[in-house]
């Protein structure tokens, strides 16, 4: 990545809120991947985890683009957080063949602090989230012009129950379960690497 100062962040958002979720879990696997190959002396990686956040439905009195002041301390304390983080790396499950209601809220209460950031997405499922992946390429991609690394460069990843101990989502051997999308994810993050900071 191109950039002009000395530290930068790097900003994972764990999508799914639900309770038995296993974005946590994927979402710290890419966490682990993303440290191996970046230079921690001049990049941070954060977590984002909207299910901390708790975020109400939207309820500013504008929209985000008409870019008026915020009214509410949740807009402005979400706000700094988006603000201070320089790319973002979405990871994501796919409900009814798109993303969770809470990705999208926490998405539309902002706009000038995702534009022409530079991003990149993970997205998990039966059939490896490529729905989510696709909504969110358009998303991100085309309405809030985030800088997005090629699609066919994306990260899916495809799961089965037989990952998990059994009667639960936490799984088994993560590393070993995920092994053949490592080799993606590394190329992913290089990808990202590539792709400018926004000034």
């Amino acid at each position: 990545m191109v950039s002009n100062t000395a530290s930068k962040v790097i900003g994972i958002i764990v999508s799914s809120t639900r309770p038995n979720r296993v974005g946590f879990q994927i979402s710290e696997w890419v966490q682990r991947i993303l440290a191996q190959n970046i230079d921690s002396s001049s990049t941070q990686i954060k977590i984002i985890d909207l299910q901390k956040e708790n975020l109400p439905l939207y309820d500013e009195p504008n929209p985000p683009k008409a870019g008026k002041p915020y009214v509410n301390s949740h807009t402005m304390a979400w706000s700094e957080k988006i603000a201070g983080i320089d790319s973002f790396i979405f990871v994501s499950p796919v409900y009814n063949g798109s993303v969770p209601g809470g990705l999208k809220n926490a998405i539309d209460y902002l706009w000038k602090e995702w534009t022409k950031k530079p991003t990149m997405v993970v997205t998990y499922g039966s059939t490896g989230g490529k729905g989510s992946n696709d909504f969110l390429y358009t998303l991100l991609g085309g309405a809030l012009g985030m800088n997005l690394i090629p699609q066919e460069k994306t990260v899916l990843i495809p799961l089965s129950r037989s990952f998990y101990v059994e009667n639960t989502s936490t799984f088994i051997d993560i590393d070993k379960d995920l092994l053949p999308q490592k080799e993606t994810l590394v190329n992913a993050i290089e990808e990202l690497k590539k792709l400018p900071y926004s000034q």
